[in-house]
C-alpha cells in the first residue's frame, strides 16, 4: 500500500463513514480497484478510529456527561430512596445504559461470525448484494415518519433491537449509520437524536473490534506504519466534515435519496465482478 492509497482510502472513509452508503464497503471496492492485495481488514479498523476521532470532536460533551452521570448514579443507587428520582437527576446515566445494551448484540456477532464476516471482506459480489439490500431499505425509509420520543426515553428493547441492526452492519455493504438511524427511527425517536445515538453506540463498537484485532494488525503496522498513519488522520479530518453534512441530511428528511446510490454502487461491484 503506498502512501497515496491511503490518503484515497482516508478521504473515501470519512466521507462515507457518516453517510448510509457503508464505508466498508466502499473501502472493499476501491481496494480492488487500487490493486491492493494485502489483508486490509486493520486498515479498515484504523481508519475507522479515525473517524471516531471526529465522533469525540463533535459529540465529547456527550461521552463526558455520561460518564460523570453514571459515576454519580452509581455512587448513590444503593443509599438513595427514589431511583427513578435519581435517573430523572442523572439522565446520561440512562443513556449511558442504552449505549452498553446496543453493544450487547454487536459483540455476540463479532464474536460467533468474526470469520464469516472477514470472508465478505473478500468477496466485491457479497459487498454488491449487501448494498443493493442496504438501497432498497433506505428508499422504503420514505414510508414512515421519525417521531418525537427523545433518547431518555428509550427501553432496553429498543436499545437491544438498534444494537442488532449495528451487529448486522458489520458486513461490508451494509451501512453501520444507515442502519442504526433507521432503526432508531422506527423505535420513535426524533431524527437528530436518532443520529446522535448512532454516533454514541459505533464508539464501542469500534473501539473493541480494534482491540480484538490488535495482535493480528501489528504485523501489518511493521509493513506499512506510514500509510496506517495517513489513513487514520485523513478519515479523521474528512469525517469532521461529513458529519455536518450528515446532520444537514437528516433534518430534511432525504435519508432515503442514497437508497438509490447504494444501488448504484451495488451495479458497479456487479460489474467489476463479471468483467474483471
Amino acid at each position: 500500500m503506498s502512501n497515496l492509497d491511503a490518503v484515497i482510502l482516508g478521504i473515501i472513509q470519512g466521507l462515507t463513514e457518516f453517510l448510509p452508503v457503508s464505508s466498508s464497503g466502499h473501502l472493499v471496492l476501491f481496494q480492488k480497484l487500487l490493486g491492493i492485495q494485502e489483508p486490509m481488514l486493520f486498515f479498515d479498523i484504523i481508519v475507522h478510529w479515525g473517524t471516531l476521532t471526529a465522533v469525540f470532536i463533535y459529540f465529547g460533551k456527550d461521552f463526558i456527561r455520561m460518564i460523570a452521570h453514571s459515576g454519580q448514579f452509581l455512587t448513590q443507587f444503593f443509599d438513595h430512596p427514589d431511583r427513578e428520582l435519581l435517573l430523572q437527576k442523572y439522565p446520561y446515566a440512562l443513556v449511558g445504559g442504552f449505549v452498553l445494551v446496543a453493544n450487547l448484540p454487536t459483540l455476540i456477532v463479532a464474536l460467533y461470525f468474526q470469520d464469516l464476516f472477514e470472508l465478505w471482506f473478500e468477496s466485491v459480489l457479497l459487498v454488491g448484494v449487501a448494498w443493493f439490500v442496504m438501497g432498497v431499505l433506505l428508499i422504503a425509509s420514505r414510508r414512515f415518519q421519525a417521531g418525537n420520543r427523545q433518547l431518555d426515553e428509550l427501553n432496553h428493547l429498543d436499545a437491544f433491537l438498534i444494537g442488532s441492526a449495528q451487529g448486522v452492519a458489520i458486513m461490508p455493504g451494509i451501512s453501520r449509520a444507515g442502519s442504526t438511524i433507521l432503526m432508531t427511527m422506527l423505535c420513535g425517536i426524533e431524527r437528530k437524536e436518532a443520529v446522535r445515538f448512532s454516533f454514541l453506540i459505533s464508539v464501542p463498537a469500534v473501539l473493541g473490534a480494534g482491540i480484538l484485532k490488535w495482535r493480528e494488525g501489528m504485523a501489518f503496522v511493521q509493513v506499512a506504519a506510514v500509510p496506517l498513519v495517513i489513513g487514520f488522520a485523513v478519515s479523521a479530518v474528512v469525517g469532521c466534515l461529513a458529519i455536518g453534512l450528515l446532520l444537514r441530511l437528516v433534518n430534511l428528511g432525504k435519508f432515503y435519496f442514497f437508497g438509490y446510490y447504494c444501488i448504484l454502487m451495488s451495479l458497479i461491484a456487479f460489474g467489476y465482478t463479471f468483467y474483471f
